[in-house]
């Protein structure tokens, strides 16, 4: 089981870390790579959490996350299910949602379809 940053964990760095970047360590990634609290996070999964969390602390600047619901079942392997649990779980830590259904037009390149190459 992984530990996720909540939004009153302060993340504290010490030493020469090697860290493998997902779930709570993303945070400190982030944090190594670029040295400052970031001002937008993009994911799409819990995995991406501590990374979205960590980012809505930048009160400075008024960090923002957003995450991708897979819930296009047509065009892509979108699950209803899960994709309404998982915007549950974003409405709750006030993470943005962006639907795959309801907000993109087209999803992959003219020729990739679900089932023939897509990702």
């Amino acid at each position: 089981m992984f530990y996720e940053l909540t939004p009153t964990d302060e993340l504290v760095i010490a030493g020469e870390l090697f860290i493998k970047n997902q779930k709570t360590n993303k945070a400190a990634v982030i944090q190594q790579e670029i040295g400052k609290m970031p001002v937008l996070a993009f994911g799409n999964s819990t995995g991406d959490f501590s990374m979205a969390t960590y980012t809505l602390q930048n009160i400075k600047y008024g960090g923002r996350a957003y995450m991708l619901l897979c819930d296009d079942t047509e065009r892509d392997y979108g699950d209803l299910e899960t994709a309404a649990a998982f915007k549950k779980k974003c409405d709750e830590n006030g993470f943005y949602t962006i639907s795959e259904r309801e907000e993109f037009l087209v999803l992959y390149p003219d020729g990739v379809t679900k089932g023939n190459g897509s990702p």
